[in-house]
């Protein structure tokens, strides 16, 4: 693993697991903590592209309205 995963596991967010792979690398799993705070971040960060980009695609595709086939 590039990055300690210490402050993960200590605060509970996810656990290290044998892995049947390779005998020195521990598998890094969420825990339902984890998990679920990863959706709650997933969900923000979708809801923030969202507003960012309302508005904008017409401004994103008009220089392409040429080229669009049919």
């Amino acid at each position: 693993m590039p990055r300690s995963p210490g402050w993960r596991v200590r605060d509970g967010l996810a656990e290290l697991r044998d892995n049947p792979d390779h005998r020195t690398s521990p598998l890094l799993v969420l825990t339902g903590d984890g998990q679920r705070t990863l959706a709650a971040v997933t969900a923000r960060a979708t809801a923030a592209h969202g507003a960012m980009g309302r508005g904008s695609r017409r401004a994103i595709w008009q220089p392409y309205a040429g080229c669009r086939d049919g």
